[in-house]
């Protein structure tokens, strides 16, 4: 997701207007329409500033987007053959944890899963994944 995409979608959440980005930020009005345009991009430390003037954390425009996607089957390489296995992998930003055994919701594609976080996830500098089971009750 780009800059522009990542403003544009904030300034929805926020439901703010370029003016009112101006606003908060003090940042030119051109400068903002080029911004959302895609026409030019900020420099790092003016993200971060912008970041913390609407509230959101420093790294909010770098982090690893989108927040979580869903990685359903894999190929599995034994020294003999591939097989396919079902699985599920949660790609999620890596600030945002999740305890084993937590009931999460997925929806995609207009369907609605509940699963459990299986175990502890791999992290990376990125992201973390975390391997997903159907979610079949509460202990």
């Amino acid at each position: 997701m780009t800059f522009a995409d990542k403003l544009k979608k904030l300034m929805e959440d926020l439901d703010l207007t370029q003016g009112e980005i101006h606003k908060i930020t003090g940042i030119g009005r051109s400068s903002i329409s080029q911004y959302l345009s895609g026409k030019n991009e900020p420099s790092q430390m003016q993200k971060q500033e912008i970041a913390r003037a609407l509230g959101v954390q420093e790294t909010y425009f770098e982090m690893f987007e989108p927040a979580a996607t869903v990685q359903h089957d894999a190929v599995v390489q034994t020294d003999t053959a591939a097989k396919l296995t079902q699985g599920t992998k949660l790609f999620i930003a890596p600030e945002i944890k999740i305890k084993p055994g937590s009931k999460i919701i997925v929806e995609q594609n207009g369907t609605t899963t509940e699963y459990s976080a299986s175990g502890e996830p791999a992290v990376y500098f990125s992201h973390s994944e975390y391997m997903l089971e159907l979610f079949k009750g509460w202990a």
